[in-house]
């Protein structure tokens, strides 16, 4: 294996997590050796995947977590990470805002509900980098609502489940 010349960095991540917890950058071969060992220690079944490469101009993470409800978006909030070795995730130090839908990038509404139609979900929070033209980079099947979300995302949720179809 060869991390020379690859062009970008490779995140090592439990299968199973939240938070950001537990999520390594690897960039070298004693890095990987290293994120194995933990996972190995913990237990814990991990995987690796391409960085989505979502860096500011000035080199901060930035994303977009899209909430998608029966195919319309009810909530966005837009993550900002001063470390760029760390998920975007407030859990980890990011900074957090909730924006209108209107306030997303040209584009990631649709390519959020997309993905969730995609998947057959009629509930979904979808990970974005408009830094790399426009990326899922992940689908979360049970999103976490956060603060604020009660009335954008839990209330119209439940009451999809409880009006007769």
């Amino acid at each position: 294996m060869c991390f020379a010349g690859g062009g970008g960095i490779v995140g090592a991540r439990p299968c199973v997590g939240m938070g950001g917890d537990d999520v390594f950058h690897v960039t070298t071969h004693a890095q990987l050796a290293s994120a194995a060992r933990h996972y190995e220690h913990d237990g814990a079944d991990w995987l690796i995947a391409r960085d989505a490469r979502n860096f500011t101009p000035d080199g901060r993470r930035h994303q977009y977590r899209v909430v998608v409800l029966d195919g319309r978006v009810v909530r966005v909030v837009e993550h900002v990470q001063a470390d760029p070795d760390a998920p975007c995730n407030e859990s980890r130090g990011a900074v957090s805002a909730p924006l209108a839908a209107a306030e997303l990038p040209r584009g990631l509404a649709d390519l959020a509900i997309r993905a969730v139609a995609c998947l057959g979900l009629p509930l979904a929070g979808v990970d974005l980098a408009a830094e790399s033209g426009g990326v899922v980079f992940e689908v979360n099947v049970h999103p976490a609502f956060g603060r604020g979300a009660l009335e954008q995302v839990a209330v119209p949720y439940v009451a999809a489940h409880l009006e007769p179809v």
